[in-house]
């Protein structure tokens, strides 16, 4: 593969994972990983190691969990307690696996009502609970395009030293 075009290859993938921040059905960092992967694989590692592209994916991993400790967090923030917060976390990953990457926020709001009215919270209380988790989820969505963009930066300052 010409060097010209795993750089277009790498370059998309980057583009693709900054946009899957944001838009569902992208899996966002894991694409920015990917083209990290792709170029470190290419050029036998030789120009990105081993071990730099491991430090990469343990970053990817974390930004990733970003997004569920953040509708945990709102969730607390809200004034959930510990069955709202397990409820955001149960309910975003059972949004996420059976409706898809809609289902995450759809998730998150019926298990953050549900684990604070559980918790004797009224409605206005638990869809306030609901709105912080929200937040949270947006809060952590930024601090993955943070990452995201780090990593990108990262990549690029290794490859041109």
């Amino acid at each position: 593969m010409s060097l010209i075009l795993l750089w277009v290859l790498t370059i998309g993938l980057f583009i693709l994972g900054v946009l899957g921040v944001f838009v569902p059905f992208l899996p966002g960092i894991g694409l920015v990983f990917a083209g990290i992967l792709l170029y470190a694989w290419m050029t036998n590692f030789s120009v990105i190691s081993l071990g730099a592209v491991i430090v990469f994916g343990v970053v990817t991993f974390l930004a990733w969990l970003v997004e569920y400790l953040g509708s945990i967090l709102g969730a607390r923030f809200g004034g959930g307690g510990r069955y709202a917060m397990w409820g955001s976390l149960l309910g975003g990953l059972m949004g996420l696996v059976f409706v898809g990457p809609l289902g995450l926020l759809l998730g998150v709001v019926v298990g953050v009502v549900a684990g604070a009215l559980y918790e004797g919270k009224n409605l206005n209380q638990a869809g306030k609970t609901a709105f912080f988790s929200i937040l949270g989820i947006l809060g952590a969505r930024i601090i993955q395009l943070i990452m995201a963009l780090s990593v990108i930066v990262a990549f690029i300052v290794a490859v041109i030293i």
